[in-house]
């Protein structure tokens, strides 16, 4: 396996120790594309198989991940999660390095306006089946450890309205829990080009309240107005769209929703500050919260474009 001059398994010297196991999983492939990088923490390659031309994705992370993901996503695979979830095709013996199944499509977040509108309620119907699924994960993620999250992430400016939802809600776990996928947004959507959805990137995958990843999702669409790539009238549409996609094969309650939507508004908050710096967008998530939603959910203050 040759990696390109500035590869990250080469650069990274926080990953660079597990290029060996990687370079095995990877035998026969050459590399397409470096698909993302945090640096010091994990790195996803697109490799083509020289042999027949497939793709795959490898990841390779510093901390030892890969083997928890492998044994998730197989029991997954065995379940009616399987065809929206990627397959695992191997993982090193020391957990670093991860071979996954690659299927093509456009990331939700790149699609133009009507085709978003329409694919969220599918991205709705398919948050269900993974939720519905029946898998029983071996960790758990649930209020105390979100609030406890929440509150190291907080700054000066949004430790106030921390400190006053994390003061109000106490618990708001509810008693349906579910295998989530826990880093619910827009960007981790595949939309194929039939128009199914597929989840990728399930690496936090949990048993967790069905509300922490719808809360999620919707909060994210909502940013897509308030960073200023979607219309008012588009945000709201596609909100809608996700809710009754979610709701379409069986109506369930969804336990403290608003409190989850306002958990993960602040948290975008919190990133848009200390992981973008663009402070307009800290600004409008912070603003958003005050406004009642045509939901009847806690809203965003939407604005206009």
């Amino acid at each position: 396996m040759r990696w390109p001059a500035d590869h990250p398994l080469l650069t990274d010297e926080a990953l660079r120790p597990f290029e060996p196991a990687a370079a095995a999983l990877a035998d026969g492939s050459r590399v397409v594309r470096v698909l993302r990088h945090l640096d010091r923490r994990r790195v996803a390659t697109l490799l083509e198989r020289e042999s027949d031309g497939k793709l795959a994705v490898l990841k390779v992370f510093a901390s030892p991940r890969a083997r928890g993901n492998d044994r998730r996503l197989r029991l997954l695979a065995a379940g009616p999660a399987a065809s929206i979830v990627p397959s695992s095709l191997g993982v090193d013996p020391r957990g670093h390095a991860h071979l996954l199944s690659y299927h093509p499509g456009r990331e939700l977040v790149e699609l133009a306006d009507g085709d978003f509108v329409a694919s969220c309620r599918q991205v709705g119907v398919a948050l269900r089946r993974l939720h519905d699924c029946g898998a029983v994960l071996d960790r758990s993620w649930g209020w105390p450890e979100e609030a406890a999250q929440l509150h190291r992430q907080a700054l000066p400016s949004t430790r106030p309205a921390v400190d006053q939802l994390l003061a109000d809600a106490r618990n708001i776990d509810g008693g349906d829990w579910v295998c989530a996928h826990r880093d619910c947004h827009p960007g981790q959507v595949i939309v194929q080009p039939t128009g199914d959805v597929r989840w990728i990137d399930l690496d936090d995958c949990v048993m967790a309240p069905r509300s922490l990843d719808v809360g999620n999702m919707v909060a994210h669409l909502r940013r897509e107005n308030l960073r200023g790539a979607r219309d008012v009238e588009v945000t709201v549409a596609a909100e809608q769209q996700f809710l009754d996609g979610y709701q379409a094969a069986l109506s369930v309650a969804l336990t403290g929703l608003d409190r989850w939507i306002d958990v993960a508004t602040l948290r975008l908050a919190a990133l848009a500050a200390t992981r973008h710096r663009d402070w307009p967008l800290h600004d409008n998530l912070m603003l958003s919260r005050w406004q009642e939603s045509p939901f009847g959910t806690a809203s965003g203050a939407l604005v206009s474009r």
